[in-house]
């Protein structure tokens, strides 16, 4: 994944699950956590050319977006 130019910056919450965290902090960026019947996934940087700038020009970007997909509409763990 290549850098992004920034993020909205939160806390983990204990019933959910960090998938992707910003290396230099710690802090995270990719999160998921069952809710009702389902799943939300929460991406807290830009999947647009403002701070992914970097990102929606990477290979792999709509690749990573099917996977999220994939993981939010998967059966609930």
């Amino acid at each position: 994944m290549p850098p992004i130019l920034g993020y909205n910056k939160t806390l983990p919450k204990k019933e959910g699950r960090i998938l992707l965290k910003v290396k230099e902090t710690g802090d995270p960026l990719l999160a998921v956590r069952g809710y009702g019947k389902g799943r939300v996934l929460a991406y807290m940087s830009d999947p647009a050319p403002h701070w992914g700038c970097n990102f929606v020009y990477w290979e792999g970007y709509h690749r990573f977006w099917l996977r999220c997909l994939d993981h939010v509409l998967g059966e609930k763990s």
